[in-house]
């Protein structure tokens, strides 16, 4: 049985709320109007993204509520993968969930613009783009039937290695890379002459365990999530892209909470974001300083490598352009990005 976590919780926003349509239509309880919301997530509840959670997002939307929304809560994948969460979101059997960028790019695939590799070079730069650019994408994922509720971070994905220290082009090329981020990683794999192994997220720790991959793109956290610091030799920091996790709730479930809720959460909006953000970029810089201490080599690419690479990478932009994101929000994305550094 998953474990049971009942929290106050005004939305069901940032994991997965299962919210069948009679639950969302039910009258208020004799004890005051408590309202029972379901949640799922792949994160695991003591991980930097679950006790951001528990840290900063529980607690503000128990305040915002009064305690009257109680939440159910599922952790670590028990109740299936993103693509499952979706469809019951769809069927109604869902009202909404906390995902990775691969969840987020499946409910607004405009949103892959964000995981583009090398767009950003630091979390300054994110930082201003969600300022500048949350309104466009809030209104891009309620186009699809659904509510933004938090753009979050996951991290900036590394590489990972149990045979070469990816330190040039041709390591790359040479490797065998499990991947389980969608058509992103996908294109850029591709575009690199690398080869890849497809794989859903409950599978990618057993085939790594196995050795039937060579490489891995990700956080740090994961590989300390799925006690993978036995089988990695490598660790190669770059910035490969930005990754976001996201909390999404269907329209129904958005619109049937109290009109006061959500005024009140969209003023504290921001400052949640800020304050979870904050507390998972510290947790990933941790958990990498302690795979480093761990005895896992360092690797890293000579600037003219990481130009290589760039430069390789760079069509994936133009590839992905009209598949997933229209040309005018690229452009929207790197406006933003080229303004804030001339102004740096």
């Amino acid at each position: 049985m998953p474990k049971r976590i009942v929290l106050p919780l005004f939305l069901g926003f940032l994991a997965l709320s299962l919210f069948s349509p009679a639950a969302l239509a039910a009258p208020k309880s004799a004890d005051g109007g408590v309202r029972l919301v379901k949640l799922a997530t792949l994160s695991m509840e003591d991980i930097s993204w679950g006790k951001g959670m528990k840290k900063f997002v529980f607690p503000e939307v128990d305040r915002i509520t009064s305690g009257r929304i109680k939440i159910k809560m599922y952790w670590g994948g028990v109740l299936g993968d993103e693509d499952s969460y979706i469809k019951k979101m769809k069927e109604g059997m869902l009202g909404g969930g906390g995902f990775t960028a691969q969840g987020v790019m499946a409910v607004c695939p405009e949103t892959a613009v964000l995981s583009l590799p090398f767009l950003f070079n630091g979390w300054d730069e994110v930082d201003h783009v969600r300022e500048v650019m949350q309104p466009v994408f809030e209104r891009l994922v309620e186009e699809r039937g659904y509510y933004l509720m938090l753009w979050m971070d996951q991290d900036f994905d590394q590489v990972f290695s149990n045979k070469l220290p990816m330190t040039t082009l041709s390591d790359f090329r040479k490797s065998r890379f499990i991947t389980w981020c969608g058509p992103v990683e996908e294109a850029f794999l591709k575009t690199l002459g690398a080869p890849y192994v497809p794989a859903d997220v409950p599978q990618v720790s057993a085939i790594v365990r196995a050795g039937k991959v060579d490489a891995a793109i990700g956080p740090s956290a994961w590989v300390v999530g799925a006690q993978l610091q036995g089988v990695i030799r490598y660790i190669n920091p770059v910035k490969i892209r930005y990754m976001l996790t996201a909390s999404v709730l269907t329209q129904d479930l958005w619109k049937s909470l109290n009109p006061e809720w959500r005024k009140k959460f969209g003023e504290r909006q921001k400052e949640i974001q800020k304050n979870f953000c904050r507390f998972v970029r510290a947790e990933n810089d941790r958990f990498l300083s302690s795979l480093f201490q761990y005895g896992i080599r360092r690797s890293e690419l000579s600037t003219s490598e990481l130009s290589a690479l760039k430069a390789s990478a760079q069509p994936v932009w133009a590839q992905l352009t009209g598949k997933m994101y229209p040309k005018s929000l690229l452009d929207q994305v790197t406006d933003t990005l080229a303004s804030f550094r001339r102004r740096k």
